[in-house]
């Protein structure tokens, strides 16, 4: 794309930053950060990939200032954030930002639920985890 001259899109950006997460390989990942103009306005999607290419590589601290500089931020993204935290251990940060985001008006979905408790299982979290499993019923059949 450089070489023609095109000038790379959300798209464009999401589909790299997949593959640099999925190769697990941090300094193109960094590469392509670097390349995108002003992206927390250019759109959540672009925001969330990033955060999961940094925790998927192995920054977690780098995901995490990621995801606080989203505007706008969806359910998929605090669910992003969510499970980012629960597979590198922090479940008690897993738990706060899953508290965070229906604090402000948003309510989890499937995807949610399972990394939420995801984080409760591995930290060894028990009375919250059966807490969140509970909620689920408010969310789901009411």
């Amino acid at each position: 794309m450089q070489l023609e001259g095109l000038e790379p899109d959300s798209c464009s950006f999401v589909s790299t930053l997949s593959a640099c997460s999925n190769l697990s390989d941090l300094q193109y990942g960094k590469w392509v950060h670097y390349l995108i103009r002003d992206w927390p306005n250019l759109s959540v999607t672009v925001g969330t990939t990033l955060v999961e290419m940094y925790a998927r590589c192995g920054d977690i601290n780098r995901a995490f200032t990621n995801f606080i500089q989203i505007e706008n931020k969806d359910v998929f993204c605090y669910s992003v954030m969510i499970k980012s935290l629960a597979i590198r251990g922090i479940a008690k940060d897993a738990i706060k930002i899953f508290h965070l985001m229906q604090k402000r008006g948003l309510n989890p979905n499937d995807f949610t639920f399972s990394c939420v408790l995801y984080a409760c299982s591995h930290g060894g979290i028990k009375e919250e985890g059966r807490k969140i499993f509970h909620s689920m019923g408010r969310h789901f059949f009411s």
